[in-house]
């Protein structure tokens, strides 16, 4: 037990340490985590396709995705700011613009990319942009703004438009001829490419016109709100109204392919195409989402995008007769995350913004793609898994409360439990047996309640009055467990939940998320973070940033790294913390989109370092995770030998003169736990592959020196902890596999090359601690 000793004792001397002293943390090897990046969600309201395969959405927030194989699979590029950006156009595959609030342009002559800004002379937000070439452009956005440029941006100039009306959509047929659209169902329209703008008149009962599109000088329409819909032949001299039965959604872009077809989008996932013949609008087209659409691009009468909220983006090749999407994309919030690894995992999404009940998402491969696996849950709070097929999801607003369970990994959701307009609100389970849910009411009661056999039967061990409403609970072990909730309330139990305890936590705040190891316990407050290192007997404020910051959730990878999100009351921008320190000091971490304040973050471990996932509104998720090593190789002599590291340095390989029978290229490639063959109840470090190339054997009685470094995350009794090689069913320790604890170091001396990895316990300790 020598390695938990000397951890308690670490904490123990940080927890005396000074808490006014805030000092620049980083703990040792946390540079591996590059930074946060969209896997999912937003609000796409632009999409551009210069090429088949090249395309650029979008969004709220900076958001800026890229892709390259027309649109199967998307990335993030950073954009540089995080105002909402609201169009996107290229002419080709390298130049192209995007334009957002507070007169944001931003230039790409990379694809995509990279992104710079453009100096522009309005401050206004910025709506629309059309291109006619890489020079001539025009903007159109708030209070009647028109900028123009003849030099691709270099330099914007204003043009008059005549009105301080809101303008939402361009269209220039040549450098003469263009018109705009916008509030109080505004056109306007220049024959001489701006200098002078002068109104036409649509007889609509539209408030508002977003999107005006022409295939010549004369032939043209507008689409609007409330189903607004007008037409013209003669570039506007004069517009009819069109109108079609049923049509009751706003409609908000609308392009026009060649040969007379054409595609209308807009709220609820409507798509309306123009049919041949006869040239009339009809909805036909069934576009497999409720989700609002916003912005279409085609690159010819078939290939064709559309991008819009949940952060999908649809894709078609025959003109809009049918659309390929991706699946499990949500508007909801997202409530909570739970990974058991670093690519299986599932989200808690409450009521959607588009009106629909709750989810349950789940993804196998890291975020890349999610699949719905239970919807018509009213607000879904918090989900927890044991293994990858054992777990639990509450649910709940003001209504029912309901706990559900699946033992298939969410194939299949039972219901366990239903209460009376008693909303469950959050859960935690030690193992596939023992769990307590807890809750609250609209009227400000809560309570607790317990399993012993996962879930078939449910106890209440608690009941509290007079508004003092639930929504966390965490245990450290079979007897000691907290619950915190409104009005600063704190329950404790050292029992397993036959008695609990009211605790003084010192403040009558909203007490929202915990985290638990042992007896320290974090809290993320409304505006404050709460900690205790003696089970709660005293508390004490981490961090309080009254009126300036509030927080929604916590979270730990074991006691040293921690994360807690929310946002900021003073710029409204999102807001995420980081400690290696046991919160003596928390790093505010540079999230590259702004969504407001997150309401979930999951902070889990594989081979190569913690990864980390925030969840928010609009089906926003982020994830940071570390470097992937790759492949390093080296060639290996006879008489010489040689040295071989791993790309962070921390597996190092030395192979001695005369080891192998024969020159040999020998490669290190790092794997991860999700990859590797499992450890059962051991937990690993590192697991990496050695293999030659073949042409060489391992000089009988010969072995060689393999150093791994694992940074103080892994603790574990002596007997344990050490290097193992799979033997092609199971993990077998070396018998060489030597462990210093001080020098956080394992050892070993293997006569063979084979799969390895650095197992153990599941505890953990303390983290280094780098002051900079």
């Amino acid at each position: 037990m020598k390695i938990l000793r000397r951890a308690f004792i670490v904490l123990a001397l940080l927890i005396g340490v000074a808490q006014p002293i805030q000092v620049a943390a980083e703990p040792d090897g946390y540079q591996n985590l590059p930074g946060w990046h969209w896997v999912a969600g937003g609000v796409l309201r632009g999409v551009s396709f210069p090429t088949a395969s090249l395309g650029i959405a979008v969004g709220d927030g900076g958001l800026i995705i890229r892709s390259s194989d027309g649109g199967v699979s998307w990335q993030q590029v950073l954009s540089g700011v995080k105002t909402d950006l609201k169009h996107v156009q290229f002419i080709n595959e390298l130049r192209g613009w995007a334009v957002g609030e507070q007169g944001i342009i931003l230039y790409s002559e990379d694809g995509g990319l990279s992104w710079n800004k453009q100096t522009s002379p309005s401050s206004a937000d910025l709506n629309r942009l059309f291109f006619l070439d890489a020079n001539t452009g025009w903007v159109v956005g708030n209070n009647g703004t028109i900028l123009y440029t003849n030099n691709g941006g270099t330099n914007w100039t204003q043009q008059t438009s005549g009105t301080t009306n809101h303008l939402y959509g361009l269209d220039f047929v040549d450098t003469s001829y263009g018109w705009a659209v916008g509030a109080s169902g505004l056109v306007i329209a220049t024959t001489d490419g701006g200098i002078n703008w002068g109104n036409q008149s649509c007889p609509s009962e539209t408030h508002e016109f977003y999107d005006v599109d022409f295939t010549d000088r004369y032939n043209g329409w507008i689409v609007g709100q409330g189903s607004g819909l007008c037409k013209t032949t003669n570039g506007g001299t004069s517009w009819g109204s069109w109108s079609m039965s049923g049509w009751t959604r706003d409609l908000y872009d609308i392009e026009l392919t060649p040969g007379g077809g054409g595609l209308i989008i807009g709220a609820g996932g409507f798509i309306a195409q123009h049919t041949l013949p006869p040239y009339d609008w009809r909805e036909t087209i069934n576009s497999g989402t409720d989700n609002n659409l916003y912005g279409v691009d085609f690159i010819d009468a078939n290939h064709g995008w559309i991008g819009g909220e949940a952060g999908m983006v649809l894709a078609t090749a025959n003109g809009g007769s049918s659309w390929e999407q991706p699946i499990g994309s949500t508007t909801g919030s997202i409530n909570d995350l739970f990974f058991v690894d670093d690519q299986r995992g599932w989200a808690a999404v409450g009521w959607s913004s588009s009106g629909f009940p709750g989810q349950i998402l789940h993804t196998q491969d890291g975020g890349l793609t999610w699949s719905v696996q239970k919807t018509g849950i009213d607000f879904v709070n918090d989900i927890e898994f044991v293994n990858a097929n054992i777990g639990w999801a509450v649910a709940g607003s003001l209504g029912d409360g309901y706990i559900f369970s699946t033992l298939d990994g969410g194939a299949h959701w039972t219901s366990q439990l239903e209460l009376s307009y008693l909303p469950m609100r959050g859960l935690h389970f030690m193992n596939a047996a023992y769990g307590w849910a807890v809750g609250g009411a609209g009227d400000g009661n809560g309570w607790i309640y317990a399993t012993t056999n996962g879930g078939q039967d449910w106890t209440e061990q608690k009941y509290i009055e007079d508004q003092h409403n639930l929504l966390d609970v965490c245990f450290s072990d079979f007897n000691n467990g907290w619950a915190v909730g409104e009005y600063g309330t704190i329950y404790a139990t050292n029992d397993g939940g036959k008695h609990w305890n009211s605790q003084n936590s010192g403040v009558n705040k909203t007490l929202k998320s915990l985290y638990c190891y042992d007896h320290w316990v974090w809290v993320a407050g409304d505006d404050f973070i709460l900690f205790t290192s003696n089970g709660g007997t005293t508390w004490q404020i981490q961090r309080d940033m009254t009126g300036i910051e509030y927080y929604n959730d916590i979270d730990f990878s074991g006691p040293g790294w921690g994360w807690v999100v929310g946002g900021s009351n003073t710029t409204y921008e999102t807001l995420a913390l980081a400690t290696g320190d046991l919160g003596i000091s928390w790093i505010a971490e540079d999230i590259p989109l702004n969504f407001g304040g997150p309401n979930s973050v999951h902070a889990t471990h594989y081979g190569l370092g913690p990864v980390i996932w925030i969840g928010g509104g609009n089906g926003i998720i982020l994830s940071n995770r570390p470097n992937d090593d790759v492949s390093v190789s080296t060639e290996v002599t006879p008489t010489e030998g040689g040295d071989l590291f791993s790309k962070d340095g921390n597996v190092h390989l030395e192979f001695p003169a005369g080891l192998v029978t024969a020159n040999t290229v020998i490669t290190y490639t790092p794997t991860t736990s999700s990859q590797a063959p499992l450890t059962g109840s051991l937990s690993a470090w590192r697991i990496f592959d050695l293999t030659t190339d073949g042409s060489a054997t391992i000089v009988p009685g010969s072995c060689y020196t393999m150093t791994v470094d694992y940074k103080g995350w892994l603790a574990s009794e002596n007997d344990l902890l050490g290097i193992y090689s799979w033997d092609g069913s199971n993990w077998v320790k070396e018998s060489t596999s030597q462990a210093d604890c001080d020098l956080d170091r394992v050892t070993a001396c293997p006569n063979h090359f084979s799969y390895f990895a650095l197992l153990g316990n599941k505890f953990y300790q303390y983290l280094p601690l780098v002051m900079r």
